[in-house]
């Protein structure tokens, strides 16, 4: 499986049938590779995803008693929240704000 941020524009063009034309777009990307059947099996919001990730890391206790820290995980899993990160910056920063809504999904794909 694979999770990769898909725009709400993108969604929105193709209308219902975006899932189908993702998944011909990312089956064209090894177009001498025999033909694999892809299919989306989760769609969250970027906010969700975050949040997920930021949840799920364990805490790390301080010496002086104060509040537990994420601790920092794997090197993939801080790359995945440092590029949606940047996409939220990014969109906040267009629009002059401190947050936003993204306009982008996290959708997870899988080999059918």
């Amino acid at each position: 499986r694979v999770r990769l941020p898909v725009m709400d524009h993108f969604m929105s063009r193709f209308g219902d049938d975006w899932p189908q034309r993702l998944c011909r777009c990312l089956g064209r990307l090894r177009p001498d590779a025999d033909s694999m059947a892809i299919e989306v099996v989760a769609v969250r919001s970027l906010e969700e995803e975050l949040s997920y990730l930021a949840d799920s890391r364990d805490k790390v206790s301080c010496r002086d008693g104060a509040e537990p820290l994420p601790a920092i995980g794997t090197v993939s899993v801080m790359q995945w929240y440092g590029d949606l990160s940047a996409i939220v910056d990014q969109d906040a920063a267009q629009l002059n704000m401190a947050a936003s809504s993204s306009g982008c999904w996290v959708v997870e794909v899988a080999l059918a």
